[in-house]
């Protein structure tokens, strides 16, 4: 029985994305007969470990590949959005992931070829999203729920929709703004004061075995990042039939088709800038039907294209490059 060490950036036990990748693969790899275990943030590795797998090319990456050398295993490492938009053009952290990057195994990554200057052993990995049990349509009573759900971040713009979406209300628009996900970044969280924005609320974090409830209650999902490697949150409001609108980035377009001149036939909604944002927004507020038929799309799509066990082979794939698990 193959052991792999998964290193993830934040401890196991908080929702998140990251660990909501690290959950699902475990759980891929242990129905395959390999021997798994979570590593988080100043944590080390059981002995005897036959390979390790790093979730962020950065924030654990660094780490995995000093400990790497130090035992004598080689190591894979999943690439982020955080790593491509912010720790590799960062003058003080370029040189640190390039290196982890180069001197990986394989590198699992979102569609696209390694950033110019980046020798590595690129694997393009699909994100995967196990697909639960229909939600069914949203409640027909009440004010039309967004939902945003990601921790507090400056790169996932969480304060982003409260202007537009401020703008709506005062113009009569029955809605309701809630955020979900843990304060990574307190400043930020800090900022968000209820008092102002009277439509909108920080439900914080709640149990993954809820979220089913959370999108179920939701007419829209958010995604205001400014940049995304692959969303699990975005995966699982399209597998729970729920229309995502989302920012139009590199990480957002490669999970949804937008069809603006026909928005039934898109998998969800991508908008670009304030504005667009609103005129979006009010759109989607008012049309329950297309709301439906949005999301209805979406859990087709991902259903086909976004399974656990289509991830699960390229990760598999990975570490056969990296000499283990043949």
């Amino acid at each position: 029985m193959s052991r792999v060490a998964l290193f993830t950036p934040y401890p196991p036990a908080l929702p998140g994305g990251n660990n909501t990748t690290l959950e699902r693969i475990a759980r891929g790899l242990r129905g395959r007969g390999w021997e798994v275990f979570a590593v988080g943030p100043g944590e080390a590795p059981p002995e005897g470990i036959d390979l390790f797998h790093a979730l962020h090319a950065f924030k654990t990456g660094v780490a995995v590949r000093r400990r790497a050398r130090e035992r004598g295993v080689p190591y894979v490492v999943s690439v982020t959005g955080t790593d491509l938009s912010e720790d590799l053009p960062d003058p003080a952290r370029r040189a640190d992931v390039v290196a982890v990057l180069e001197d990986a195994a394989a590198v699992l990554a979102p569609p696209g070829a390694p950033p110019e200057g980046v020798r590595a052993a690129w694997v393009v990995a699909p994100r995967g999203v196990e697909l639960p049990s229909d939600p069914g349509p949203e409640p027909l009573e009440g004010p039309v729920r967004f939902l945003h759900v990601g921790g507090w971040r400056r790169v996932k713009d969480n304060l982003f929709a409260l202007e537009p979406l401020g703008r709506l209300v005062a113009a009569g628009v029955a809605l309701r703004l809630r955020y979900l996900g843990p304060v990574l970044e307190p400043g930020l969280r800090a900022q968000f004061t209820p008092g102002r924005w009277p439509f909108a609320e920080d439900g914080g974090v709640v149990p993954r075995e809820a979220m089913v409830d959370e999108y179920r209650r939701a007419g829209v999902v958010l995604n205001t990042s400014r940049s995304e490697g692959a969303s699990n949150a975005v995966l699982e409001a399209m597998a729970a039939s729920r229309a995502v609108l989302a920012s139009d980035v590199p990480g957002n377009r490669a999970l949804v088709r937008f069809v603006p001149e026909r928005w039934e036939e898109s998998t969800g909604v991508l908008y670009a800038g304030e504005r667009d944002f609103e005129a979006k927004a009010r759109r989607l507020a008012g049309d329950r039907a297309l709301r439906a038929r949005i999301g209805a799309n979406a859990r087709t799509h991902v259903g086909l294209a976004h399974a656990p066990e289509r991830e699960l082979d390229v990760v598999l794939e990975a570490y056969r490059r990296a000499g283990v698990g043949g």
